[in-house]
């Protein structure tokens, strides 16, 4: 039996070779995360309130550290509560960030502003550089929950689905806090 000629293996051969080029088309074509800068604050009636400012960065080997510190304000003072520098992070949290960032977009005019009550003002703010030169603003009014706004080539859109949030508290999670 002579099944190079049979269709449904040369079907199934098909389908196959086009999987595996999706697949490492997919995976060769997403631009890198180099910088991640992103930061927290919280604004209002409270006596203090926390915030942080990390900076995540990727070499060309794909090594990616974050440095940052996190801090308590309380009227116009600022203390740092921890430091850290040269955390080692996995370049896969940084990537899944940013595919998160892309995916459950509606085209939106402007940011959508979320204030759930006028005692106090969260906000969080994203921006991923890649190594093609894209750079994704990212920001939410409801401290880490949606609606997450996302600007790319000049457009904004909303995110509601939360997708954002969770991978932004997954690459989070894992930093240390060290005692100034």
């Amino acid at each position: 039996m002579n099944l190079k000629g049979d269709p449904v293996r040369r079907i199934a051969r098909a389908w196959l070779m086009l999987a595996i080029a999706l697949g490492f088309s997919s995976a060769a074509t997403e631009p890198r995360v180099l910088e991640l800068r992103a930061s927290f604050s919280w604004a209002g009636l409270a006596m203090s309130w926390p915030g942080y400012d990390y900076v995540f960065a990727c070499d060309s080997n794909g090594d990616c550290r974050a440095a940052g510190s996190r801090w308590e304000r309380a009227g116009s003072a600022q203390k740092i509560t921890c430091r850290f520098a040269a955390f080692p992070v996995k370049a896969y949290a940084l990537q899944a960030l940013w595919r998160a960032s892309l995916r459950n977009l509606m085209a939106v005019d402007e940011p959508l502003e979320v204030i759930e009550h006028t005692d106090d003002y969260p906000r969080s703010n994203l921006k991923l550089t890649t190594e093609s030169g894209v750079t994704t603003l990212v920001n939410t009014s409801n401290g880490a929950k949606p609606p997450w706004n996302v600007r790319r080539n000049g457009r904004w859109y909303a995110q509601r689905s939360g997708e954002i949030e969770r991978a932004n508290v997954n690459l989070i999670r894992p930093l240390p806090c060290k005692a100034r």
